[in-house]
């Protein structure tokens, strides 16, 4: 599970500077999206645990933190 939390964080981090998201711009629409995203393109649609998958929401939600503070740093 360590392997998919630290997937999930990168993944979230990754589309924050890919789409040049903002602190501000991050609501929970914004993380369901990159969930489903995650699932759809990372684990080419898997089913995931009731677990699983509230760890990778937490998960993407922290990347996505962490790649706003990047951007809103260096903007």
């Amino acid at each position: 599970m360590a392997d998919l939390q630290e997937l999930a964080v990168s993944f979230g981090k990754f589309v924050a500077e890919r789409d040049e998201i903002q602190i501000d711009d991050i609501t929970e629409d914004t993380v369901e999206e990159v969930v489903r995203e995650f699932i759809r393109q990372v684990l080419k649609g898997k089913s995931l645990s009731e677990d699983e998958l509230a760890l990778v929401h937490v998960a993407v939600e922290h990347g996505l933190f962490d790649g706003a503070t990047v951007n809103e740093m260096e903007g």
